[in-house]
């Protein structure tokens, strides 16, 4: 990206991370909620130190139930709040969710850029019904199954025309008059499946009131203690790049 950060946050759920930026830039990795926290803790304890040593506002796990996602969902709202907009970088779709108008997501493996129009013309639902989308089509990734029978395509059409679960919920009787093919059966799978739609979009929304630092002073970029890194590098047997880089960082806001 040809962006310049600012602002920068760490956020641990597994190896590495989130990154926040004057522009909200963003790196999520995913991590089993089924992991206990002193398995966490002793995961986490290298990264600390590239953070610390990198002085990186580091948002942590407040409890072993709460979502990465959900961290980076309410320091994103924090700050765009105050005025910054957000670059996350990421290849989890869920994150379309996120995206307002004036923020983006980067596919670092597809260098791709989506926008808020991007998200609609790929899933053909508006960011702020992403939510409603993968309850009824469901999320692999996340062990989230969705009604079964209703993929992408026939979600997308649901929640274009009613607009929401909700609307659509309330109004099932008037989907077997859609165009859909099986429009009668998909009426009854979302009868029989109304709690579990519900359920399925609770947990497929990110969060926005987790609790992350509100001060946006508190994500100011700052030159890293190059002893302490240096010693974290050792440790981690990093090779040339990544020390070319970090002093590039310590050079920049040195």
């Amino acid at each position: 990206l040809d962006q310049q950060p600012a602002r920068l946050a760490a956020l641990h759920r597994g190896d590495i991370v989130l990154v926040f930026e004057k522009h909200a830039e963003r790196v999520v990795d995913r991590l089993g909620v089924e992991r206990q926290r002193v398995e966490l803790h002793q995961r986490l304890g290298p990264v600390d130190g590239l953070g610390n040593a990198r002085q990186l506002e580091q948002l942590h796990l407040a409890q072993l139930v709460d979502e990465a996602d959900d961290l980076a969902g309410s320091a994103l709202h924090v700050l765009k709040a105050q005025g910054y907009r957000g670059v996350l970088i990421t290849g989890d779709k869920d994150f379309s969710q996120l995206v307002g108008d004036d923020d983006l997501i980067f596919d670092v493996t597809r260098r791709e850029k989506i926008d808020a129009a991007a998200v609609k013309r790929k899933h053909g639902v508006r960011p702020e019904q992403f939510a409603d989308y993968l309850a009824l089509m469901g999320d692999a990734v996340d062990n989230i199954p969705g009604i079964h029978g209703i993929g992408p395509k026939t979600a997308a059409t649901l929640i274009g025309h009613f607009g929401s679960l909700d609307a659509l919920l309330e109004r099932i009787e008037e989907v077997p008059f859609l165009r859909l093919r099986g429009a009668l059966q998909i009426a009854e799978k979302l009868r029989k499946g109304r709690d579990d739609a519900l359920l399925y979009r609770l947990l497929s929304t990110i969060a926005r009131d987790a609790p992350v630092p509100v001060d946006a002073t508190s994500y100011a970029c700052v030159a890293p203690d190059l002893e302490k890194l240096e010693a974290t590098l050792d440790q981690l047997k990093f090779g040339p790049l990544t020390r070319r880089r970090c002093r590039e960082w310590h050079a920049r806001f040195g």
